[in-house]
C-alpha cells in the first residue's frame, strides 16, 4: 500500500466513525405504543413524534408503557448506548421478545421490565435502582467478566439464571429464581455468593436470608471456667450452634454443640460452658447450620488468659468464712488446700467440692475467723504450690 492509499483509508476510517457518532441520537418515548411504532419516539423530550425508531446505539429514554415488539440482541440489534426506564414506565417483551445490553452501554431501571432473555455483556453498566422490578420469562445471562451490574431492585427470574465467570453482581436488592437452574462460574458472585449453585432448591430467593439474625455473643473466663453466652431476635431453619476455640484464630477445635429454636419470631437466649479451657489467651467463634446444611461463622471474641501461677480466690475481701477457688477438673481429686493465720498457724477448714463446676469450696473456722481477720490460703497440687492473702471484712 502507497502513502496515498494509507492516507485515504485513515480519511475513511475517521469519516465513518463521525457518521456512528452523528447517527447516535436521543430517542425519547411520548406514548403508550409498540418499540417499532415511529409514533411511539420523538428525539426531543415530550415532543412531537418522529416517525422513527431507535437504533442500536442511540441514547433511549421510556416514560411510557412500551411494549417490545423484536428482539434487540446479537450484534446487530443488541445496544449499545443508553436505555433508562423511568420511574412509573414499562417496557414489556412478555415472553417472547429479549433485550441484550453489548459493552459500551448504559442500562439503568427506574421502572418496570419484562423479557423473554436478557443478557449483560462484559463492559456493559447495568443498574436497576431502589424501586424498580424487572421479570426474565427465560433465561438470565451475565457474560464473562460482566462485572458491573448492581441490582437495588426486584429481579425475579423464571427460567436459566447464568453468573459466567468473573461475572459480579451486587446491590442491596433482590433475585427471586423460580425454577432454574442457578450457577456462578470461577470467580463468579451474585451478593457475594460465590458457590457454583448458589440455590439449593428452587424457588430460591438471592441473598439467601441469613438463618438467625444474632443480637450478642460474648465470652467470660470465671476462674477456669469459660462460660459462652449469645442471644438470636429471629431464627429461620436454624439446626444447631457449633462453638469452637482457637489459641491463634488459625486451628480451631470444637468445643459442643448446641440444638437451635428452628423457627422462631422471638428472641432466644442460650449459654453454655467450656469446663476444660485453655488458660491462656484464646477466642471463641459461634457458627450456625441450617437444615440444608449452610452454615456462617461469626467473629470471634477474646478471652484472656490466667496466671496459672497464681491463686484467685473469690470473693476477696470476703465478707464471712467462706470463699471459692476454681481449678482443673483433672487436679481436683488430688489437690491440698490448707489456710493458715497470720502467726503462721494452720487454721481448720472444710472443702466442698463442685465437680460440675470445677470450684472448691472453703469454709474456714468459724472460731478462727473471730479472732483474725487475714489468712493465707494455700493449694498444693503435685509440684505446684499457690497461695494468696485472704482478708474478711
Amino acid at each position: 500500500m502507497n502513502h496515498a492509499a494509507s492516507i485515504l483509508l485513515k480519511i475513511s476510517v475517521a469519516f465513518f466513525s463521525l457518521v456512528n457518532i452523528a447517527c447516535a441520537a436521543n430517542k425519547y418515548s411520548i406514548a403508550d405504543g409498540n418499540w417499532t411504532s415511529g409514533t411511539t419516539w420523538s428525539n426531543t423530550s415530550g415532543g412531537a413524534s418522529c416517525n422513527c425508531t431507535p437504533v442500536k446505539s442511540d441514547n433511549i429514554y421510556v416514560y411510557n408503557d412500551v411494549t417490545l415488539d423484536k428482539d434487540l440482541t446479537g450484534g446487530a440489534q443488541g445496544l449499545t448506548g443508553i436505555l433508562t426506564i423511568n420511574a412509573g414506565a414499562n417496557l414489556n417483551g412478555g415472553g417472547t421478545y429479549s433485550l441484550e445490553l453489548r459493552s459500551g452501554s448504559t442500562f439503568t431501571v427506574n421502572g418496570s421490565l419484562t423479557v423473554k432473555d436478557l443478557t449483560l455483556n462484559s463492559g456493559s453498566n447495568i443498574l436497576f435502582q431502589t424501586g424498580s422490578t424487572a421479570a426474565v420469562n427465560g433465561t438470565f445471562f451475565n457474560k464473562t467478566s460482566s462485572n458491573n451490574v448492581t441490582i437495588n431492585g426486584a429481579l425475579t427470574v423464571n427460567g436459566t439464571f447464568s453468573n459466567s465467570a468473573s461475572g459480579i453482581i451486587g446491590g442491596s436488592g433482590s433475585i427471586l429464581i423460580n425454577t432454574g437452574p442457578a450457577t456462578n462460574g470461577g470467580s463468579a458472585a451474585v451478593f457475594g455468593i460465590s458457590a457454583a449453585s448458589p440455590c439449593s432448591s428452587f424457588p430460591c430467593t438471592l441473598p439467601i436470608p441469613l438463618p438467625i439474625e444474632l443480637i450478642a455473643f460474648s465470652s467470660l473466663r470465671s476462674g477456669y471456667n469459660i462460660e459462652m453466652k449469645w442471644a438470636t431476635a429471629t431464627e429461620t431453619n436454624n439446626d444447631y450452634f457449633t462453638i469452637e476455640r482457637s489459641r491463634d484464630l488459625m486451628d480451631w477445635e470444637e468445643v459442643t454443640k448446641i440444638k437451635g429454636a428452628g423457627n422462631s419470631a422471638q428472641e432466644q437466649r442460650y449459654t453454655c460452658k467450656d469446663n476444660n479451657p485453655v488458660i491462656t489467651d484464646c477466642y471463641y467463634r459461634l457458627g450456625q447450620t441450617d437444615f440444608d446444611g449452610h452454615h456462617q461463622w461469626f467473629d470471634a471474641v477474646f478471652v484472656a488468659g490466667i496466671d496459672d501461677n497464681k491463686l484467685r480466690l473469690y470473693p476477696n475481701p470476703a465478707s464471712d468464712n467462706k470463699v471459692s477457688v476454681n481449678m482443673p477438673l483433672s487436679e481436683m481429686s488430688s489437690v491440698m488446700i490448707k489456710v493458715y493465720d497470720m502467726t503462721g498457724a494452720e487454721v481448720k477448714v472444710k472443702i466442698f467440692p463442685d465437680w460440675n463446676n470445677t470450684v472448691m469450696h472453703i469454709e474456714i473456722d468459724a472460731d478462727a475467723v473471730k479472732t483474725a481477720r487475714m489468712f493465707f490460703v494455700t493449694l498444693i497440687s503435685g509440684n505446684k504450690v499457690l497461695r494468696e492473702k485472704l482478708v474478711i471484712n
